[in-house]
């Protein structure tokens, strides 16, 4: 099944590149587009989409609270920040509405697509080929941004099978988390442990859901408190 995908960008260029790359892939359906901070609001209120683009940079579209809003109204939707090169003030925003990952407008349609892919099969898409995200998304700062602000963090677990830990990942996830760990992307991690891709995003959607997270880098996060990844 086509992954369905919202558009929300002010920009008719930048906006129309979008919605005709993801109308050219077989891989997602176009679920809706905006160029309105209330229109995007209609948009989340009028159906669940699975990822949705939103544009950080102009203050017009209000993209942070579209950005909580679509994440609060569909708990299972993926969101990502439409980011230009050197606005600071766009990655903030973006940091602090807890975004799935960030992805350059300049970037090219096989770029957008393999991002969009990538989510799919569960890793957050982060494109650090941009200065600016380079300088604010650092590792840590990934760590702590990528946490929902509404929940607390867990203690500090130091083994994996202890007693109480309610939702201990088996030996194949273990196996899993620490190569992602490392970097490897969801075919990467296959081609390593000599298994579909398809299995590898089974394993990481189980590991999302032991672990109470949302994307790759808290998956990690998690695992490296816990002591997984020594």
């Amino acid at each position: 099944m086509a992954i369905s995908v919202v558009v929300i960008e002010d920009n008719s260029g930048i906006r129309e590149k979008f919605v005709n790359i993801i109308a050219s892939s077989p891989a997602f359906r176009l679920s809706g587009m905006a160029a309105t901070s209330q229109s995007g609001f209609e948009l989340i209120a009028r159906d669940a989409a699975d990822i949705y683009l939103v544009d950080v940079d102009s203050p017009e579209l209000r993209a942070t609270t579209i950005i909580r809003t679509a994440i609060e109204t569909h708990p299972g939707c993926a969101v990502m920040a439409l980011l230009s090169c050197d606005d600071d003030a766009g990655v903030s925003a973006s940091i602090q509405a807890v975004v799935t990952g960030y992805i350059l407008k300049n970037s090219t349609s096989g770029e957008v697509v393999d991002r969009l892919c990538n989510l799919r099969d569960g890793d957050v898409s982060v494109d650090l080929n941009s200065s600016t995200a380079r300088k604010k998304l650092s590792p840590t700062h990934l760590k702590q941004a990528s946490l929902p602000a509404k929940r607390q963090r867990r203690p500090v677990r130091t083994a994996m099978l202890r007693p109480e830990c309610d939702r201990p990942l088996t030996k194949r996830e273990i196996e899993i988390i620490r190569v992602l760990a490392k970097g490897f992307s969801t075919h990467e991690v296959a081609q390593q442990m000599v298994i579909s891709p398809h299995t590898v995003a089974q394993h990481v959607k189980n590991i999302y859901r032991k672990l109470v997270v949302r994307s790759r880098v808290e998956a990690v996060f998690e695992a490296s408190q816990m002591g997984l990844l020594a």
